[in-house]
């Protein structure tokens, strides 16, 4: 007896998570099938979205695609160090060296 009633409490469950998984990916939009499809879409999607925000490669490509300005400027710490910064000093559009 006690195999039967946690045989449908199996069956019962599953069915519950099943019902629940489709209606979270109906509930985002997915076209996915189940989570695991789901989790393979959203991986896929995060890792095109890092490519395109990685294509750049540095701060220089990044401001110069966006047409912002940019300065760099090195300066030295009190203990030898040098550090450099890069400073957006103007609306975008402008030119570095009249803003500053």
């Amino acid at each position: 007896m006690d195999k039967q009633i946690k045989g449908f409490f199996d069956i019962a469950g599953n069915t519950i998570k099943e019902s629940s998984e489709k209606t979270f990916l109906k509930a985002v939009g997915s076209e996915a099938t189940d989570i695991d499809a789901f989790k393979e879409d959203l991986n896929r999607t995060f890792n095109d979205k890092i490519k395109k925000i990685d294509k750049y490669g540095s701060i220089f490509e990044v401001c110069k695609f966006h047409k912002y300005p940019l300065e760099k400027l090195v300066y030295e710490t009190k203990d030898g160090y040098y550090n450099t910064v890069f400073h957006i000093n103007g609306p975008r559009g402008s030119d570095a060296r009249t803003n500053s």
